[in-house]
């Protein structure tokens, strides 16, 4: 469990990075590949080892961080919009999915989707070493017929 709690926490520097790339108008795939590092990382300081189970556990962590990172840069975005109309930023995140419905907008989606290809683009091979090093690691052998 500590080792799950050091990936949140790691993962949150990723999530503050992708708010701010967000807010400068970009999608960045590093902004999850640092996710996925500060993930593991702290996964590996809180946890004292990362394992298999440590990997796979920081990588869903990331991608959940990911989803709430976008939803809090959209809030934002929505919340600068909006706050004329006396909402809160609390409400606003509360009630993004209805605004986005209610506008019509359907980028929310899709910038979430590729945000998640180019954080797989980027953190593949971090993710493939870091499941190599593992405790535990396995491999493959050939069978002889």
């Amino acid at each position: 469990m500590p080792g799950l709690v050091g990936a949140f926490l790691g993962s949150l520097i990723g999530c503050i990075l992708w708010v701010l790339i967000y807010k400068l108008g970009y999608i960045a795939g590093v902004a999850g590949a640092v996710t996925g590092i500060c993930a593991m990382k702290g996964y590996e300081m809180f946890g004292g080892r990362l394992d298999k189970k440590g990997v796979i556990g920081s990588v869903l962590i990331m991608f959940v961080t990911l989803y709430f990172a976008n939803k809090l840069a959209w809030s934002w975005d929505a919340y600068e919009a909006l706050s004329e109309y006396g909402l809160s930023f609390s409400e606003t995140y509360q009630q993004l999915g209805d605004l986005l419905t209610e506008s019509g907008h359907t980028d929310y989606i899709k910038e979430l989707i590729i945000g998640y290809v180019l954080t797989i683009a980027c953190s593949y091979r971090n993710i493939a070493n870091a499941f190599k090093a593992s405790a535990g690691s396995f491999s493959f052998k050939k069978l002889n017929k």
